[in-house]
């Protein structure tokens, strides 16, 4: 039986009581057997804008260290890119941790939030501890974990390692609050879209929901017992659910306003590693998350129950993501697919096989998926061949309308995220050289 036949039968089980199983005849898509002769593509002229040297905030010594991207944010008018990097490296000691901000249009620096230092956090003790003993390995100092602008684009909003919450003016770039509340490092946060509420989630076990406006701590949510970290957080976009992750995967659903659990709908201690995304559907209804038998199972966000267990990969799922109109969800999986869920008939629409390589470390050929603001593009990373013949993390984009890849770029760093600027215009790459596309 070939390829397409076997992917084809594809079972998809709807949670109901008796639970039936539906085989559904599926779609797949080989970019090796792509048809010729297509209508141009929007990203199949993209033009490398800018590239943003991240090793030129660092002293010249960190050219010969390992510079690491912590995270990245883009503001909701796609003007500025704000970066949360480090030079700490154990070989090179002492290391410098910076937050800078980037103007999109000009590739130029705006502005450094912090400069302060960098290093592991068990070298910290007592007053100084930034982590838990059990969380020790993470890097700690003036550590900007998660950052996120204000829907206005008034604010960027920063995690730190201290423990802290800081906000700085767009504007002025001058600091305008600091939120006070966790024993530990702010590993993750999470923002309303009317910009009001804020979630941050620590180390130190809890999630603290804070008012905006007043800069008062609304509620503490506390998540024990789950030896984990919060590094994961999802505010609904009717601001009535909060969904928050550990490292532990313990993975839980909120009621936003008053602070209670809804339910824990996954809490399992993973292997060294393993990591299990979620996904929150636009309009906040759907929870998405895979699953230890390599499925993605859908949850009901208001009663925390599971109706939908999609089947179909064969090996770990890395990533999920819903798309712009909730009408479809994405997984990618080691089994080096990418699989397009139909959300409103319930049926597999498409598999974009053979993405990535596989190489002697046993790297995963397909990372993360995004979707581009308009739906009809998919962001893909994968494991790339390169002129060296040593397979590097890069990114593809796969135009869904078409069913083609339009575009493939090697990196040479790991990426902590791809992201589409929210007006579709830009595709940025965040790593020590920055890359920002335009189409």
């Amino acid at each position: 039986m070939n390829l397409a036949k076997i992917a084809s039968l594809v079972s998809l089980t709807l949670l109901m009581s008796p639970l039936p199983v539906v085989s559904l005849p599926v779609n797949v898509i080989s970019p090796s057997t792509q048809t010729a002769n297509s209508p141009p593509q929007t990203w199949d002229k993209a033009q490398l804008l800018h590239q943003l040297d991240l090793y030129s905030l660092y002293p010249p010594h960190s050219r010969f260290c390992k510079l690491s991207t912590v995270t990245q944010a883009i503001s909701s008018d796609s003007r500025l890119l704000a970066i949360s990097s480090h030079d700490y490296e154990r070989s090179c000691g002492s290391g410098t941790s910076t937050l800078t901000l980037w103007n999109l249009q000009t590739g130029e620096k705006v502005k450094t939030l912090i400069q302060g230092n960098a290093t592991e956090a068990f070298w910290l003790e007592g007053n100084q501890a930034q982590e838990p003993i059990e969380g020790n390995t993470y890097i700690a100092g003036d550590i900007a974990n998660a950052v996120t602008f204000t829907p206005n684009n008034k604010h960027i909003i920063a995690g730190l390692s201290q423990g802290t919450v800081k906000i700085w003016d767009v504007n002025t770039t001058e600091e305008v609050q600091t939120l006070r509340g966790h024993r530990y490092a702010v590993h993750a946060i999470a923002l309303s879209l009317d910009g009001k509420f804020l979630a941050s989630g620590s180390s130190d076990q809890t999630v603290n929901l804070w008012d905006l406006q007043t800069g008062k701590r609304l509620h503490t949510l506390n998540l024990n017992p789950s030896n984990g970290i919060v590094n994961r957080l999802i505010i609904s976009s009717d601001g009535q659910t909060l969904v928050s992750a550990t490292t532990t995967n313990k993975i839980q659903v909120w009621n936003l306003q008053t602070g209670q659990l809804i339910r824990t709908v996954f809490n399992s201690d993973p292997s060294p590693g393993l990591h299990n995304p979620i996904a929150l559907s636009p309009n906040g209804q759907l929870l998405a998350t895979s699953d230890k038998d390599n499925s993605v199972k859908l949850w009901n966000t208001r009663t925390g129950s599971r109706f939908l267990t999609l089947k179909g990969h064969t090996d770990q799922v890395n990533s999920l993501a819903f798309s712009p109109n909730g009408k479809t969800l994405v997984s990618s999986s080691n089994d080096n697919t990418v699989k397009l869920w139909n959300l409103q008939a319930y049926k597999l629409d498409s598999t974009i096989t053979n993405i990535g390589v596989t190489d002697q470390f046993n790297q995963d050929p397909v990372g993360r998926v995004v979707f581009s603001p308009n739906g009809e593009t998919l962001a893909i990373e994968a494991l790339m061949s390169t002129a060296d013949l040593v397979p590097r993390l890069g990114i593809k984009l796969w135009h869904i309308p078409q069913q083609k890849f339009v575009l493939e770029v090697p990196e040479t760093f790991s990426l902590p995220g791809i992201q589409f600027s929210p007006d579709g215009e830009l595709l940025v790459a965040v790593a020590p050289t920055t890359k920002i596309w335009r189409h």
